[in-house]
C-alpha cells in the first residue's frame, strides 16, 4: 500500500508542477536568482505532498486513478488529432476513380494507394514507410503493399498492373476495396475475371469433350480457337451476332502492347471459326 500511496504523490505531483517538480532537489548548482525561484517552488510542491499524504489512503488512490484515466484519455485524443491531421486523412488526398479506372495500367504502389481511395500523386511509398511504426493507416499500407509484391513475385499480375486484373486479385484474396473504384474499373475494363479458374475451367471442358478422332494439331487449334471465344466473350463483350463487336480491334491492342501485331480482321475470323465450335446450346 506504502508503494501505491508513494507512487501515487508522485505522479500527482509531476501532474501539477510538471518539469520543475523534477528538478527542485537540485537548486546547488544554479545561480542566486534561479535558486531563490525554485526555493519557492519547493516548498509549494513539498506543500502539496503533505496535503496528499494527509488524505484518505483510499480516496488518494482513487484520485490517481482517475487522473491516470483522465491522462489516458487525453494522450488518446491527442494522437487521433495527429492522425487526423496527418497528410493522407486531407481532401487533396482523396483519389480521382474516373480518371485512375481510365489508365492503362497502375504500379504496384499506385495499386495500393488506391485500394484505399487515396490518390497514389499524393500517397506515395515514400511519405509513407517513415510512419508504419508510428499510424496504425502507415501499417495497413505497408502490409498489403507487401501482399501485392508477393502477388508480382508468383506471377499474379507483373508490376504494370491493369486495374481490373488488380481488382480481380484483391477480391480474390478478400482485400477491400471502394466500392466506386471497382465500379469505375468494370465501366472501362469489363467484369472482374479470375483468369486462374477460367483456365482450369476450359481445360477441363477440353479434356471432357476432347475428339480422339482428329489429329492432335487440328484438336489443338480447335481447342485454341474455343478459348480464346470464350475468353473474348467474357473479357472483352464479344457478340458473335454483331459484325461491329470491337473485341476483335481490343484484343489487338492487347497483343500489340505484348510486341505482337495481328490485323484485327484475322482475329474476327478466329472468332468466328471459335463460335461455330463451340456447343451451340451452351
Amino acid at each position: 500500500m506504502t508503494n501505491s500511496v508513494e507512487a501515487a504523490i508522485d505522479f500527482l505531483t509531476n501532474r501539477k508542477f510538471g518539469l520543475v517538480a523534477s528538478i527542485v532537489n537540485g537548486l546547488g548548482s544554479l545561480p542566486n536568482n534561479e535558486r531563490n525561484v525554485l526555493s519557492e517552488q519547493k516548498a509549494k510542491i513539498e506543500e502539496f505532498k503533505a496535503t496528499l499524504r494527509n488524505m484518505d489512503k483510499n480516496e488518494l488512490l482513487t484520485l490517481h486513478k482517475r487522473s491516470l484515466a483522465i491522462e489516458a484519455e487525453q494522450a488518446l485524443q491527442r494522437t487521433l488529432q495527429e492522425e487526423r491531421d496527418r497528410f493522407y486523412n486531407q481532401p487533396a488526398a482523396n483519389a480521382d476513380y474516373v480518371h485512375w479506372s481510365k489508365a492503362a495500367h497502375w504500379t504496384v504502389d499506385e495499386a495500393v494507394a488506391l485500394s484505399f481511395g487515396k490518390d497514389p500523386d499524393f500517397v506515395t511509398w515514400k511519405k509513407i514507410e517513415p510512419l508504419k511504426e508510428k499510424s496504425a493507416f502507415a501499417k495497413a499500407f505497408s502490409k498489403r503493399r507487401d501482399l501485392a509484391l508477393r502477388a508480382t513475385r508468383w506471377k499474379k499480375f507483373h508490376d504494370l498492373i491493369p486495374p481490373v486484373t488488380f481488382v480481380s486479385w484483391a477480391k480474390e484474396i478478400k482485400i477491400d476495396l471502394p466500392q466506386e473504384l471497382i465500379c469505375e474499373v468494370e465501366k472501362i475494363g469489363g467484369l472482374c475475371i479470375n483468369w486462374h479458374e477460367q483456365y482450369q475451367k476450359l481445360k477441363a471442358e477440353i479434356a471432357a469433350n476432347k475428339i480422339t478422332s482428329k489429329p492432335e494439331s487440328t484438336r489443338k487449334s480447335e481447342n485454341l480457337l474455343q478459348a480464346l471465344t470464350s475468353v473474348a466473350v467474357d473479357a472483352y463483350g464479344y457478340d458473335p451476332q454483331s459484325a461491329k463487336s470491337t473485341a476483335p480491334q481490343d484484343i489487338a491492342d492487347a497483343l500489340a502492347k505484348r510486341g505482337k501485331k495481328v490485323d484485327p480482321k484475322t482475329i474476327r475470323t478466329w472468332l468466328k471459326e471459335g463460335n461455330e465450335l463451340l456447343p451451340q446450346n451452351r
